[in-house]
Protein backbone atom coordinates (compact mmCIF):
# COMPACT_ATOMS: atom_id res chain seq x y z
CA UNK A 1 0.00 0.00 0.00
CA UNK A 2 1.43 3.37 -0.78
CA UNK A 3 0.78 6.79 0.92
CA UNK A 4 -0.75 9.26 -1.29
CA UNK A 5 1.66 11.69 -0.08
CA UNK A 6 5.06 11.28 2.29
CA UNK A 7 4.36 14.72 3.61
CA UNK A 8 1.10 13.58 4.64
CA UNK A 9 2.43 10.51 6.46
CA UNK A 10 5.19 12.16 7.84
CA UNK A 11 2.31 14.78 9.54
CA UNK A 12 0.13 11.85 10.56
CA UNK A 13 2.92 10.18 12.83
CA UNK A 14 3.60 13.55 14.16
CA UNK A 15 0.60 14.00 15.11
CA UNK A 16 -0.55 10.45 16.70
CA UNK A 17 3.41 10.81 18.22
CA UNK A 18 2.44 14.09 20.15
CA UNK A 19 -0.93 12.70 21.82
CA UNK A 20 -0.37 11.46 25.40
CA UNK A 21 -1.23 8.26 25.69
CA UNK A 22 -2.75 6.65 28.52
CA UNK A 23 -1.46 3.49 29.87
CA UNK A 24 -4.00 0.46 30.10
CA UNK A 25 -6.04 0.79 33.42
CA UNK A 26 -4.59 0.26 36.92
CA UNK A 27 -5.86 -0.86 40.47
CA UNK A 28 -4.59 0.50 43.65
CA UNK A 29 -5.79 -1.22 46.67
CA UNK A 30 -5.32 0.43 50.32
CA UNK A 31 -6.86 0.39 53.67
CA UNK A 32 -6.97 3.79 55.40
CA UNK A 33 -7.47 3.96 59.29
CA UNK A 34 -8.45 7.77 60.46
CA UNK A 35 -10.00 9.43 63.29
CA UNK A 36 -12.55 12.43 63.28
CA UNK A 37 -9.60 15.20 63.68
CA UNK A 38 -12.73 18.00 64.03
CA UNK A 39 -16.71 18.09 63.49
CA UNK A 40 -19.48 20.57 63.58
CA UNK A 41 -22.26 17.58 63.57
CA UNK A 42 -25.32 18.42 65.37
CA UNK A 43 -29.07 17.92 65.40
CA UNK A 44 -31.22 19.29 62.99
CA UNK A 45 -33.85 22.01 64.83
CA UNK A 46 -37.39 20.90 64.39
CA UNK A 47 -36.80 17.38 62.48
CA UNK A 48 -36.41 14.23 65.01
CA UNK A 49 -33.90 12.32 64.18
CA UNK A 50 -31.82 14.03 62.06
CA UNK A 51 -28.08 15.41 62.43
CA UNK A 52 -26.18 17.20 60.28
CA UNK A 53 -23.10 18.79 59.47
CA UNK A 54 -19.31 19.38 58.52
CA UNK A 55 -16.28 17.23 59.58
CA UNK A 56 -12.76 16.50 59.02
CA UNK A 57 -11.09 13.07 59.23
CA UNK A 58 -7.26 12.24 59.58
CA UNK A 59 -5.06 9.03 59.52
CA UNK A 60 -2.82 6.49 57.43
CA UNK A 61 -3.30 5.19 53.95
CA UNK A 62 -1.49 1.24 53.63
CA UNK A 63 -1.43 0.67 49.69
CA UNK A 64 -1.37 -2.66 49.26
CA UNK A 65 2.23 -2.80 48.01
CA UNK A 66 3.23 -1.87 51.42
CA UNK A 67 3.79 2.00 51.10
CA UNK A 68 2.51 4.15 53.63
CA UNK A 69 1.20 7.74 53.19
CA UNK A 70 -1.09 10.76 55.49
CA UNK A 71 -4.93 10.89 54.79
CA UNK A 72 -6.53 13.82 55.23
CA UNK A 73 -10.59 14.01 54.32
CA UNK A 74 -13.15 16.86 54.76
CA UNK A 75 -16.44 15.69 54.43
CA UNK A 76 -20.31 16.01 55.15
CA UNK A 77 -22.83 14.07 56.99
CA UNK A 78 -26.24 13.91 57.42
CA UNK A 79 -28.67 10.95 58.85
CA UNK A 80 -32.35 10.41 59.65
CA UNK A 81 -32.89 7.91 62.39
CA UNK A 82 -29.75 5.98 61.69
CA UNK A 83 -29.53 6.07 58.18
CA UNK A 84 -28.18 8.81 55.89
CA UNK A 85 -25.49 10.14 53.53
CA UNK A 86 -22.16 11.03 53.59
CA UNK A 87 -20.29 13.54 50.83
CA UNK A 88 -16.05 13.44 51.45
CA UNK A 89 -12.88 14.90 49.54
CA UNK A 90 -10.01 12.65 50.64
CA UNK A 91 -6.14 13.34 49.65
CA UNK A 92 -3.54 10.66 50.21
CA UNK A 93 0.05 12.27 50.25
CA UNK A 94 2.91 9.95 50.15
CA UNK A 95 6.41 10.14 50.92
CA UNK A 96 7.72 11.17 47.68
CA UNK A 97 5.80 14.13 47.64
CA UNK A 98 2.98 12.15 45.00
CA UNK A 99 -0.44 12.97 46.34
CA UNK A 100 -4.08 11.32 45.01
CA UNK A 101 -7.12 13.55 45.27
CA UNK A 102 -10.53 11.55 45.50
CA UNK A 103 -14.16 12.52 45.80
CA UNK A 104 -16.30 9.73 47.40
CA UNK A 105 -20.06 9.79 48.70
CA UNK A 106 -22.37 7.04 49.81
CA UNK A 107 -24.95 5.65 52.16
CA UNK A 108 -24.21 5.45 55.70
CA UNK A 109 -25.77 3.34 59.15
CA UNK A 110 -25.62 3.43 62.32
CA UNK A 111 -23.97 0.73 64.13
CA UNK A 112 -25.94 -0.86 67.66
CA UNK A 113 -23.85 1.06 70.52
CA UNK A 114 -22.18 3.35 68.62
CA UNK A 115 -20.51 4.15 65.57
CA UNK A 116 -21.53 4.20 61.68
CA UNK A 117 -21.10 1.14 58.64
CA UNK A 118 -20.05 2.59 55.38
CA UNK A 119 -22.05 1.19 52.60
CA UNK A 120 -21.93 1.99 48.35
CA UNK A 121 -18.88 4.63 48.76
CA UNK A 122 -18.27 5.16 45.19
CA UNK A 123 -16.57 8.24 43.55
CA UNK A 124 -14.32 9.78 41.29
CA UNK A 125 -10.45 10.64 41.27
CA UNK A 126 -10.51 14.72 41.61
CA UNK A 127 -6.65 14.60 40.44
CA UNK A 128 -3.20 13.98 41.64
CA UNK A 129 0.85 15.37 41.75
CA UNK A 130 4.02 13.76 41.09
CA UNK A 131 3.54 10.12 39.69
CA UNK A 132 -1.02 11.14 40.15
CA UNK A 133 0.15 14.10 37.77
CA UNK A 134 -3.21 13.87 35.09
CA UNK A 135 -4.82 10.86 36.65
CA UNK A 136 -8.21 9.88 36.32
CA UNK A 137 -10.15 6.93 37.03
CA UNK A 138 -12.90 6.19 39.61
CA UNK A 139 -13.02 3.97 43.13
CA UNK A 140 -15.04 2.19 45.66
CA UNK A 141 -15.00 1.83 49.02
CA UNK A 142 -16.31 0.30 51.80
CA UNK A 143 -15.58 0.87 55.62
CA UNK A 144 -16.74 1.14 59.53
CA UNK A 145 -16.33 3.06 62.86
CA UNK A 146 -14.48 0.99 65.21
CA UNK A 147 -15.50 3.21 68.22
CA UNK A 148 -18.34 5.44 68.68
CA UNK A 149 -17.26 9.38 68.64
CA UNK A 150 -16.33 10.15 72.09
CA UNK A 151 -13.22 12.60 73.31
CA UNK A 152 -11.22 9.56 74.17
CA UNK A 153 -11.97 7.35 70.84
CA UNK A 154 -12.77 9.91 68.26
CA UNK A 155 -14.51 7.79 65.70
CA UNK A 156 -11.52 5.03 64.99
CA UNK A 157 -12.56 3.49 61.06
CA UNK A 158 -11.55 1.89 58.55
CA UNK A 159 -11.68 1.52 55.02
CA UNK A 160 -11.19 -0.82 52.20
CA UNK A 161 -10.95 1.77 48.79
CA UNK A 162 -10.14 0.17 45.57
CA UNK A 163 -9.09 2.77 42.79
CA UNK A 164 -9.02 2.01 39.26
CA UNK A 165 -7.08 5.24 37.24
CA UNK A 166 -5.10 5.99 34.33
CA UNK A 167 -2.02 8.28 34.25
CA UNK A 168 -1.06 9.45 31.19
CA UNK A 169 2.78 8.44 29.42
CA UNK A 170 5.33 10.81 30.36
Amino acid sequence: MKFPDDALASTLLVLLLSVPLSSAADELKVRVTSYIASHDIKPVAGVEGRVAGSYLRRGMVFNENGEVGVFRSTGNLTMTKGRGIVESESVYTYEDGSTLALKVDGEVEARPGGGLIYRKLTGNVLGGTGRYEGIVGTGTATGRNLTPFTEETRSDAYFDVVVTYQVPRR
